[in-house]
């Protein structure tokens, strides 16, 4: 569900379609399991909220570094997954 989501959020972007971008990102930075994700990921995603909120779609940096840091936990996470269950 993530992925297929943040799929749909980045190929927005990509069309600068910044505003749906943005109404995508949301939901899925409200959905990550905090419960499971460290530390630095976690200030990160807290700091882009926050930036996203304060500028919307005007600081794209903080939309690319939402996106970018999402991708790279979801990866991170399956290969946990798929390592514990080897």
């Amino acid at each position: 569900l993530f992925r297929s989501s943040l799929g749909a959020c980045a190929d927005n972007f990509a069309a600068e379609q910044l505003g749906f971008g943005v109404e995508l990102l949301w939901p899925i930075l409200n959905a990550m399991p905090k419960d499971q994700v460290d530390t630095e990921f976690r200030k990160v995603f807290v700091e882009c909220s926050k930036r996203l909120e304060q500028f919307g779609t005007a600081r794209r940096e903080y939309i690319l570094l939402a996106v970018y840091t999402c991708d790279v936990w979801l990866v991170a996470k399956c290969a946990m997954k798929k390592q514990a269950a080897e």
